[in-house]
């Protein structure tokens, strides 16, 4: 009314408040209200700017819109055809409101068209096309962190709608378009930011070397400013955020005359298939949700002579929820929900290469009973763990393995004396990416962490079989394997790493519990883009004198107080590892995002290394010892990365003890390997042959991720 009064009614502003009202009373409901109110601002922006304005096509998208929720389904497709014609003329069809315009004009004509009729995938096929030049267009330009909140406007589209309708429609491009759409949105961002390292990093171009160092500098005092408390600040956030983002875009524009670090971002279905075998099977499982409160589960399937793939309908996330956590691996129902309605496509297959989603990221589905019960999944079919399927068409440099760096009977008690000198005895030229400090008040530990005995003989273990087979190997324990140790191995020339120490991970609220402390999970809440480092934050890896710090014990600035997270490990460079070996607790967990686990996985992958070997619970210190120097054995004989696991698995499971059978003995047993024998009560012979550790505990907590893909 005062816009009327002021302005008067051929005003773009009064326009614009009509069209604001027309809004409103659509989200009430009203729609009649509404097309009302949006027919006349449409009328106004006509004759105020006329037909060729962005305006315009935005008041005819919400029209089209409002004529949607009433019905007029065909009255909404001839209003968004409309706008998207003005837009293509006006915008270009790289600009985010054409591509949105495609999506919703694609939706609204299966809506005219019913569940039940044929529908044309014109419109699909365009969004999606549109969508992946648009994103690889803005991903060239933009931050690290500008990537993070750009792409959450699409992460919704990529990862529920394209699966809902492949749910819905039994359509072979809406199939294929499915499968393109979880190859993109799968570690997208994780990808381009290892893309962009990478170029940077082979550039062997000094300026732009020189930048990244700087940049590195800047962003690591970043880290530690969102690390103290807001009065301990003695810089401005947004300022050094700027100074940082400045930095980044000028290695984006730089790096552009030594390749594309978007070009893995249009990597599709076709690619895949070409590089696999004739035995081979391709699962990318995704989730998403139908209706309030269901959560969907289905598998794309591909085979190396398949048209197209294939969707299959799996199971509701209540189902899986439904089955006690305990029986995961003691019985065949996780496998009947996940691998049974996939298992004809998987018949006669050699290898089956699999991408996770949602709650089967946490579950070692590759461990799991068969359906039949017969069998173990592992038993039956060659299963590999993959980041995404995308990986497969990847160009990928094979990594030699003859550096060895290996950590093992850490002690956590000590003074802050040994870290001091830990401490001045590393160069303070060290690259600084690796020199981030952690929130020792992030972790529930104030008790402190005990030592695993185990961790120094399977540490010594390792080390021998390694040298057998001339890797030179470095070994630290006790006192000697520091946080500092570890970050020194940026950008050196070592390839395997075993760490066996105590892992962490604590989920959002098990941290909020701490907030009153942590500055910097609170920070990070307010700004979308810090997201991933609030995540890698409450995951990491202990190494010496970390009680000192877990007591709440403060150490002088500079030195790494023994407690390794995730979101420090990833401004390392690791790009020569080949393989990371963590044999600790909970160290394949972390936040599910539609992006992927954000946690040590997370960390190690960005950092560059290629192969993961990770836990998903608290695993046994003696147990996990025979089944690590089982594994080294089996890569020291010649095996690959993937049996070699199989087979210490398997290794462990029939590995047998003799025990003295009567009740004391069964006791010292019990107290000496602090494990349940499963010797009988009544036996009564002198000695009983048992396999202590055949209980899935044991072995089915470690998995291989991005493992072997150089098979043939």
């Amino acid at each position: 009314q005062i816009r009327e009064r002021v302005l008067g009614k051929e005003h773009p502003d009064y326009a614009r408040s009509l069209n604001n009202l027309a809004n409103y009373n659509s989200n009430l409901g009203n729609y009649s209200e509404a097309l009302r109110l949006g027919t006349e601002a449409l009328q106004i922006w006509e004759r105020v700017l006329g037909k060729e304005h962005p305006d315009y096509a935005t008041s005819l998208n919400n029209l089209a819109n409002y004529n949607s929720y009433l019905g007029n389904y065909g009255e909404a497709v001839r209003l968004w055809t409309e706008a998207l014609q003005i837009r293509e003329r006006v915008l270009g069809k790289e600009h985010p409101n054409y591509v949105y315009n495609l999506l919703f004009l694609a939706m609204t004509e299966v809506k005219s068209k019913g569940h039940k009729g044929d529908i044309s995938t014109n419109y699909y096929s365009r969004w999606f096309s549109s969508l992946v030049r648009m994103l690889r267009s803005q991903f060239s330009t933009l931050t690290e962190s500008e990537r993070a909140i750009f792409f959450g406007d699409y992460e919704k589209p990529l990862a529920e709608y394209v699966h809902r309708w492949a749910y819905l429609y039994d359509n072979d491009t809406i199939k294929e378009i499915g499968f393109d759409a979880t190859l993109l949105s799968k570690g997208i961002l994780l990808n381009t930011s290892q893309e962009m390292r990478q170029l940077i990093m082979n550039s062997n171009d000094s300026k732009m070397l020189s930048v990244y160092d700087e940049f590195k500098t800047n962003k690591l005092m970043l880290d530690r400013l969102l690390e103290k408390p807001l009065n301990e600040r003695h810089l401005s956030v947004d300022s050094l955020e700027r100074v940082v983002n400045s930095l980044e875009r000028e290695l984006i524009s730089n790096s552009k005359e030594f390749g594309d670090y978007t070009r893995n971002m249009q990597i599709n279905w076709r690619d895949v298939q070409s590089k696999m075998g004739a035995t081979d099977v391709c699962v990318e499982f995704v989730s998403f949700a139908i209706g309030a409160d269901s959560i969907i589960y289905a598998a794309y399937v591909l085979k190396k002579d398949m048209n197209c793939p294939v969707f299959v309908k799996l199971f509701e996330q209540k189902q899986l929820q439904s089955l006690p956590k305990k029986d995961y691996y003691s019985s065949s129902d996780v496998a009947s929900l996940v691998w049974k309605p996939i298992a004809e496509y998987m018949r006669g297959a050699s290898c089956v290469y699999f991408a996770p989603a949602g709650e089967l990221y946490n579950i070692a589905i590759e461990n799991i009973p068969c359906w039949d019960g017969a069998n173990l999944m592992s038993e039956t079919w060659n299963l590999y763990r993959l980041s995404s399927t995308r990986q497969l068409a990847m160009t990928r440099d094979k990594k030699a393995m003859n550096q060895a760096r290996i950590y093992g009977g850490i002690q956590y008690n000590t003074g802050d004396e040994v870290l001091i000198a830990d401490s001045k005895k590393r160069s303070r030229n060290r690259s600084m990416d690796d020199e981030c400090f952690s929130l020792a008040d992030s972790l529930n530990l104030r008790a402190g962490v005990a030592l695993l005995p185990a961790t120094k003989e399977e540490a010594m273990q390792i080390e021998a079989t390694l040298k057998d087979v001339k890797i030179t190997t470095v070994l630290r324990t006790d006192t000697l394997a520091t946080e500092g140790d570890f970050k020194d191995m940026s950008a050196s020339e070592v390839n395997l790493i075993h760490i066996a120490t105590h892992g962490f991970y604590w989920t959002e609220r098990e941290a909020s519990k701490y907030d009153d402390k942590l500055s910097f999970l609170m920070t990070a809440a307010e700004r979308p883009h810090y997201v991933e480092d609030k995540a890698m934050t409450r995951s990491g890896l202990l190494f010496a004198g970390a009680n000192y710090a877990l007591a709440g014990n403060k150490l002088p600035e500079g030195v790494d107080d023994g407690i390794l997270t995730a979101r420090e490990i990833s401004r390392m460079n690791l790009r020569n590892v080949d393989m990371v070996v963590l044999s600790a607790c909970q160290t394949g967990l972390g936040d599910l995002k539609g992006d992927g686990v954000f946690g040590l996985q997370r960390g190690l992958k960005k950092a560059g290394v290629s192969t993961i070997m990770m836990s998903l619970w608290k695993v046994d210190d003696k147990a996990t010892e025979l089944l690590m120097e089982q594994f080294y054995k089996n890569l020291a004989s010649g095996m690959n990365k993937f049996e070699s696991l199989k087979q210490s698995q398997k290794y462990l499971r029939e590995y047998e003890v003799e025990v003295d059978a009567s009740q004391e003995g069964r006791k010292q047993w019990n107290a000496n390997s602090r494990q349940q024998a499963n010797a009988a009560a009544e036996d009564k012979s002198l000695h009983k042959i048992i396999r202590p550790y055949n209980s899935p505990r044991y072995w089915a907590a470690f998995i291989l991720l991005d493992a072997d893909l150089f098979l043939p």
